[in-house]
């Protein structure tokens, strides 16, 4: 009976080899270029936005001591144990309140919020010693010069780790955008490569799908083999090793 149903999917999906020809009819008869721009625009401003935002956090969390701060903390611990689609019905009613339904801004904003990334360059700045930051107040260097000039570069392995990982997340992210965007213009490269297989009327041609897929990993991947030796190092900081 096995055998009989996967034949019977089979009659209606068309060869998965993939040929030059595959690549052709994609960026052809498809709009990739542009869901492609859109997934660099959107990924990569996310991700900036998101390293800015959490390094900014983590040294805060770890440096400076204000009131609540402990119960932030707390909370930012908190938020890693709930599944981020908890706070997708939230999240949809606030853009639609702010008017950001169907906009970029809509996808940018959230990535501000970045609990694990905030904890991770908090680990991170605790290692810098804290005569080293003395030392440069009592140059007159104010905060965003620290963060710029100090923090940054010391934390740098933690800083490709998290680029890596924030891209990679946002580069694959579909639901979000699937609920957000409708405007096919505006859609990214995960949004159309699933349009590719809804297409009514027309069997699934699996070659396209399989170069669809090998197009959306190039980015991540010259991404991650760029920073893997900041990401070894990262992981095995603090074993000794």
């Amino acid at each position: 009976m096995l055998a009989r149903s996967l034949q019977s999917d089979a009659a209606g999906v068309s060869p998965s080899h993939i040929t030059t020809d595959h690549y052709q009819r994609l960026l052809s008869s498809y709009p990739v270029g542009r869901w492609l721009s859109n997934s660099l625009f959107i990924a990569g401003t996310q991700t900036l936005i998101g390293v800015v935002a959490a390094s900014l956090a983590g040294y805060a969390l770890a440096w400076h001591r204000f009131r609540g701060r402990r119960i932030l903390l707390g909370l930012l611990i908190a938020t890693l144990l709930l599944p981020a689609q908890v706070a997708l019905p939230a999240s949809w009613s606030l853009m639609r309140h702010l008017h950001l339904l169907d906009s970029y801004l809509g996808l940018l904003i959230p990535a501000a919020s970045s609990a694990l990334g905030a904890l991770l360059f908090r680990q991170a700045c605790l290692q810098i010693p804290p005569e080293l930051l003395d030392a440069a107040r009592m140059d007159g260097c104010s905060e965003w010069r620290i963060w710029w000039e100090i923090v940054l570069p010391v934390v740098q392995p933690t800083l490709v780790t998290f680029v890596v990982l924030s891209f990679t997340a946002n580069w694959n992210a579909y639901l979000w955008p699937q609920i957000l965007l409708q405007d096919e213009q505006r859609y990214t490269l995960a949004m159309g490569m699933a349009t590719l297989s809804a297409l009514p009327n027309q069997r699934l041609d699996l070659g396209l799908m399989l170069a669809a897929t090998a197009l959306s990993v190039l980015p991540a991947f010259a991404l991650f083999l760029a920073g893997r030796g900041s990401l070894r190092e990262t992981i095995t900081e603090g074993t000794g090793k």
